[in-house]
């Protein structure tokens, strides 16, 4: 099923850059959500290079900026959470907290009027979101309406759950997800697989050889999302037009 090509100006309210599919053929939409301290434009390159097929992808940018003398740089950069906290184990910045207001907003002004207004089945809707932004990811399933339908599946790198927003309930939630991350990770331990095993039907993980959390930098990296999302994406066409550039 193709849904009619979307533009930015079909999302109002928002910030954000939309990438159209390869060849105009619109039948699934990936939303991506950066980390912390970051912005949408290299995600909105992240969603060029991957050039998936019959895929639009739509890179959303945090709603709250963060203060320069937090990171030390004057560069714009943005996060998703109520407020900004030390994590007293690292003397890092803490990438979980309340997440409620990005997703009201998330909700309210793509997700529903995606469904909605624009016709994308929920199925034909995935997520892509790094660090805190993958933390938002499996947040939005928390909202009641979401937890009970199955969207195509999330992708989270670097992220687990969160330790608000997402509650464990009779029922796990259908839509499937896949969990990237070093194999020194701070945040995708065995304890938050575990806890999302407990609340989601469907969980793979992806350990990568390199310690710490980060974007996909390698052919070897990629490839597992390209397969989860080889399973997941209405496409004819394939996943991959060409060469991947990461």
């Amino acid at each position: 099923m193709s849904v009619q090509p979307l533009q930015a100006s079909d999302l109002p309210g928002l910030t954000l850059d939309v990438v159209p599919s390869p060849k105009g053929s619109n039948v699934n939409v990936l939303i991506l959500l950066h980390g912390l301290g970051d912005s949408h434009e290299s995600f909105t390159k992240f969603g060029r290079n991957i050039n998936l097929a019959e895929t639009t992808c739509i890179s959303v940018r945090g709603f709250t900026p963060v203060p320069a003398v937090i990171l030390g740089s004057d560069a714009p950069s943005f996060h998703w959470t109520s407020d900004i906290a030390v994590d007293e184990r690292t003397g890092d910045i803490d990438i979980d907290g309340d997440f409620s207001a990005s997703i009201s907003r998330l909700s309210t002004l793509i997700i529903d009027p995606l469904m909605s207004k624009l016709k994308v089945p929920a199925r034909n809707i995935f997520f892509f979101g790094f660090g805190q932004g993958g933390m938002l990811a499996l947040s939005l399933l928390s909202v009641h309406a979401y937890s009970v339908i199955e969207f195509g599946g999330v992708i989270s790198i670097g992220a687990a759950a969160p330790s608000s927003n997402i509650t464990t309930t009779a029922k796990k939630r259908a839509t499937p997800i896949l969990v990237c991350g070093g194999k020194k990770s701070k945040v995708v331990t065995n304890s938050a697989l575990q806890s999302l095993k407990q609340k989601f039907k469907d969980v793979e993980y992806e350990g990568w050889a390199k310690p710490g959390d980060g974007m996909p930098a390698s052919r070897g990296e990629i490839i597992p999302i390209f397969k989860f999302l080889g399973r997941r994406l209405r496409s004819r066409a394939g996943v991959v037009e060409g060469a991947v550039e990461i």
